[in-house]
């Protein structure tokens, strides 16, 4: 299995499986997840690689992706931080500690471009995820509150 930073060439190439995967990131928070919205997610993110504004991290291993990782440098009025805003593994790649190395990369990006701090966000009640999170050293640094008006 190989862990390396994804290209056009590689979205294209794997464009089902990256279809697959932010679908799996996208339902855990959406309901309703229409197919054109993912679509059209994959060909941003192709322009997104192109211009340099994303950066991708895929786990190959026998010509198939089992996991993927799409990050961002976000700048605000007070820092820049790498968001992490997909990261998924395939039913087949769980338990091999492939998420582990998926976020490697991503902080590993992260120092390369002179940021300090990496983000993400994670559902409430996503209680295994906060719980890979929390094992490799993230910590809760907003709290995102909602109330429904209707």
């Amino acid at each position: 299995m190989e862990i390396r930073q994804l290209s056009e060439k590689d979205i294209r190439k794997y464009r089902k499986r990256v279809y697959e995967l932010l679908e799996m990131c996208l339902c855990l928070t959406y309901t309703n997840v229409r197919s054109e919205v993912i679509d059209s997610k994959i060909d941003g993110l192709i322009q997104y690689i192109n211009d340099e504004k994303a950066y991708t991290f895929g786990a190959i291993e026998e010509n198939d992706m089992i996991g993927f990782l799409w990050g961002y440098p976000v700048s605000t009025p007070f820092d820049t931080v790498f968001h992490v805003a997909y990261i998924a593994v395939s039913e087949k790649g769980r338990r091999q500690g492939i998420g582990n190395k998926l976020m490697i990369e991503a902080e590993k990006k992260t120092m390369e471009l002179r940021i300090d701090h990496v983000e993400l966000i994670v559902g409430a009640s996503n209680e295994g995820s906060i719980s890979f999170y929390s094992r490799e050293g993230y910590e809760p640094d907003r709290l995102i509150m909602r109330k429904r008006v209707t």
